[in-house]
């Protein structure tokens, strides 16, 4: 009997469970091709609030950034199109003040 294998006897007489294995790492080809791949953004859920009632962290990566209120901060939460911050509407807010 070898050493791992009378240890793993001990291990189950006390009635611990046996140590459980590490997954594989991903290899290249598929660290490669989930970094390639296009993502879709991010879906709004299904009971998604009116626009403007979104707070930060349910906002997903292509909502506009807007804030709205004078706190705790909303936000507009409409879709971005070309600026990477805000809806076409905010966006035109904020670079005509420019």
């Amino acid at each position: 009997m070898t050493a791992r294998s009378s240890r793993v006897q001990q291990i189950a007489a006390n009635g611990a469970t046996a140590p459980t294995r590490r997954p594989a790492r991903p290899t290249a080809a598929a660290i490669k091709t989930a970094l390639t791949e296009p993502q879709a953004p991010d879906a709004p859920s299904k009971s998604a609030p009116a626009r403007g009632r979104w707070l930060l962290w349910d906002l997903g990566n292509n909502q506009c950034r807007w804030p709205h209120g004078d706190g705790p901060f909303t936000f507009c939460g409409a879709e971005r199109v070309d600026d990477p911050r805000y809806c076409p509407e905010h966006a035109a807010l904020f670079y005509a003040r420019r």
